[in-house]
């Protein structure tokens, strides 16, 4: 009897040693997978979470269409010389001025001042930045003073990025009874586009 009790004993014990070792194995991969099953799907959850932000962030944008809108006619890609010359002969005749010339020429701003974390990028990448379009502009009317400080004033709170470099006048050389003097004036100013 104590013969068999023994070797229930060993067989249970060999059972057992040969059990673990067969399937600890096994629940270790288990295991394994089982983390791996939950980074996998925390992850998932976390490309959910950021798709569901840029919806929303999208949708938020379109609110704001409008106002991209105004930017980019404020700065458009492009100088558009013939939409930038009627907008200017709108304005001079809408403030009862007499448009004479208008002359404009374009080319790449470049800030004289820089940073030091300006001065530190090298020129190939500078070159490669896209740089602000400068177009100067000189527009020759004449009119009233009035008229012109309301052209300066519709000008200056236009969507457009516009900048009155300069404005020099002339009165007239005559002046005739019960009329308005006409004065000329040239205007000298930049726009600025992408």
């Amino acid at each position: 009897m104590k013969r068999y009790l023994l070797i229930i004993t060993i067989s249970l014990f060999l059972t057992f040693i040969l059990g673990a070792f067969f399937c600890y194995p096994k629940y270790k991969e288990l295991s394994l997978l089982e983390r791996q099953l939950e980074e996998k799907t925390r992850e998932l959850q976390n490309q959910k979470d950021y798709f569901s932000n840029l919806k929303k962030t999208l949708e938020n944008l379109k609110n704001y269409q409008t106002k991209f809108q105004i930017i980019n006619s404020a700065l458009p890609s492009e100088p558009s010389l013939p939409t930038l010359f009627n907008f200017l002969q709108n304005s001079v005749s809408q403030n009862g001025l007499i448009l004479k010339s208008i002359g404009a020429t374009t080319q790449a701003y470049q800030p004289e001042i820089q940073t030091q974390e300006e001065a530190q990028i090298p020129p190939s990448e500078k070159s490669r930045a896209k740089r602000l379009k400068e177009t100067q502009i000189a527009l020759q009317v004449s009119g009233s003073y009035s008229s012109l400080k309301n052209l300066l004033s519709q000008l200056e709170n236009s969507a457009r990025l516009l900048e009155i470099n300069s404005v020099l006048f002339s009165a007239p050389k005559e002046i005739k009874e019960g009329e308005l003097p006409l004065f000329n004036f040239t205007i000298q100013m930049t726009a600025y586009s992408y």
